[in-house]
């Protein structure tokens, strides 16, 4: 039997082990006889608690350097934002536009075409560059030997028929939703079609005459404007320039 000093010494040891055992320092003492730690229980359930956490708040846990080149919808994805644009109705054009022409193509692209926006033959066929104009720019892309259907993605700094040129209110209330469409995008390089969707991207206010044969960056995408096909249906001395315009875009392609 044990003797008073004994059993003291032996409850002063369970007392020990107990200390131990529900203390967080039990949680990385190694076992005995084995060399790997014992798992820390705690921590995993903390670590498990923080990766939910920063799943719930992936989409707002960017840092003021990253986000603030991002655009409204940096959060968005493709589907996502197709989704919204198709059930916008911001500007006034949604009272006269009978579809919503949000942009079609292959992503990520070799070239991205911006125009300026639908007309009325996009709108009541709820396409993009359609009927001649449409045609017309086809034969410029092929001209450059970019296959439509596998390299090219087409697009508008408006999305909406809105029977005149976009004002600045429509650009305003529109053009947010094509800044996150080219980060979705992300092409190689960007034609640009017309002044008003180049005003748009380049921050700029300038004639065609002073917007052509200059290479410009839309956040660091080189890019190229020129001459709307639509325009230069109406005006065919214009064909020269678009096509030294053509070259320079198939020049950057190939770099």
């Amino acid at each position: 039997m044990m003797n008073k000093e004994d059993k003291l010494k032996e409850l002063n040891k369970l007392i020990d082990s107990a200390k131990i055992a529900f203390s967080d320092d039990f949680l990385s003492l190694p076992k005995k006889n084995n060399n790997k730690k014992v798992i820390n229980k705690k921590n995993i359930f903390l670590n498990t608690k923080l990766e939910s956490k920063n799943k719930e708040t992936k989409k707002t846990s960017l840092n003021f350097e990253e986000v603030k080149g991002l655009s409204e919808f940096y959060d968005k994805d493709y589907f996502e934002l197709e989704k919204i644009v198709l059930n916008c109705s911001k500007c006034e054009a949604a009272n006269i536009r009978q579809n919503i022409i949000f942009g079609k193509g292959n992503r990520p692209s070799t070239l991205m075409v911006i125009g300026e926006g639908p007309g009325r033959e996009e709108d009541l066929n709820n396409d993009i560059f359609v009927g001649k104009s449409g045609q017309y720019l086809y034969k410029w892309l092929e001209s450059i030997n970019l296959n439509v259907e596998q390299d090219v993605y087409l697009s508008n700094i408006v999305k909406c028929y809105s029977s005149t040129n976009p004002t600045k209110e429509i650009v305003s209330a529109c053009s947010p939703y094509l800044v996150r469409q080219i980060e979705l995008v992300n092409p190689k390089v960007i034609l640009v079609l017309g002044k008003i969707a180049a005003n748009f991207l380049f921050n700029l206010d300038m004639s065609m005459k002073d917007y052509r044969g200059k290479i410009y960056t839309y956040k660091r995408i080189p890019s190229i404007v020129t001459y709307h096909p639509a325009a230069v249906l109406r005006n065919p001395e214009w064909r020269r320039p678009v096509w030294e315009d053509l070259k320079k875009i198939k020049q950057l392609i190939s770099i």
